[in-house]
């Protein structure tokens, strides 16, 4: 804990949870202990060349962190799932197509504590966490974790608006594993 000697800053702690690469420089990933309500969107972002101690900045643009829940499950159809037994709700429900499960992008990655960037010009989401950077696109069946291509057996496709994939890759690459509950229809996905 650093006594920061500055009339317009409190001191307190942070504590490091990972770390990323932007502009070709890495920078850890730091949760303010202030938290959302702080004015600072709850999250700072800072080079990893610099003496935590000695930055005082932060940044208005950065996506908290997102709580990992440790269970989440999709039944096939409906328009809800739970994650850790709190039941939310989705626009597109999940499906099953030619054999293979396809679940919202979105709605997975972020229960699974990650931020998810979304490009229409290119069709490309950019998924965040500190297990991963992955990209996926709805134009390829190739997907990347941490830069190294992984090829899926379909492509992720558009429905109602949300990207939807076989998530098992995504899951795999999150720390995760997924099951399949065939009497329920349903996807359970459990981090590890």
């Amino acid at each position: 804990d650093y006594d920061m000697k500055f009339s317009n800053t409190k001191r307190h702690a942070v504590t490091p949870t990972g770390w990323c690469i932007h502009n070709d420089r890495p920078y850890w990933i730091i949760p303010n202990s202030w938290g959302e309500d702080s004015g600072d969107r709850g999250i700072l972002y800072i080079d990893c060349k610099r003496p935590i101690y000695d930055v005082i900045t932060y940044s208005f643009d950065i996506v908290p962190v997102k709580t990992k829940r440790k269970r989440i499950e999709f039944v096939m159809g409906s328009s809800e799932f739970t994650a850790d037994g709190e039941v939310k709700t989705f626009e597109t429900a999940p499906y099953i197509k030619n054999g293979r499960t396809y679940l919202p992008v979105r709605f997975v990655a972020e229960n699974l504590g990650a931020s998810v960037e979304w490009n229409a010009e290119t069709g490309t989401a950019t998924i965040r966490s500190e297990e991963a950077i992955i990209t996926i696109s709805d134009r390829s069946n190739v997907l990347t974790i941490n830069g190294e291509a992984t090829q899926m057996d379909v492509c992720p496709e558009i429905a109602n608006g949300r990207m939807m994939a076989p998530i098992r890759f995504i899951a795999q690459a999150l720390n995760c594993t997924v099951d399949w509950e065939k009497k329920e229809n349903k996807a359970v996905i459990t981090a590890l």
